[in-house]
């Protein structure tokens, strides 16, 4: 049985590997590698001080670690 991803895998993968949050079409929160999010888990992580809106020009909300934006 696999575990579910947690405010702090997501957070880790935003400060340390440079990933992206994004939210796709319908609603759905995926990390940028392709690993889903629950939605209170990427509410939770967006209120993170370190991490900041991106823009982005496809109209998806993306989301990253301030530092590595």
């Amino acid at each position: 049985m696999r575990n579910a991803i947690t405010t702090k895998d997501v957070l880790y993968a935003l400060q340390y590997l440079n990933d992206r949050l994004v939210m796709h079409p319908g609603g759905k929160w995926r990390l940028q590698s392709g690993h889903p999010v629950p939605p209170r888990v990427a509410d939770e992580a967006k209120s993170h001080g370190g991490v900041i809106g991106i823009p982005d020009h496809s109209g998806l909300a993306v989301y990253g670690w301030a530092r590595a934006a």
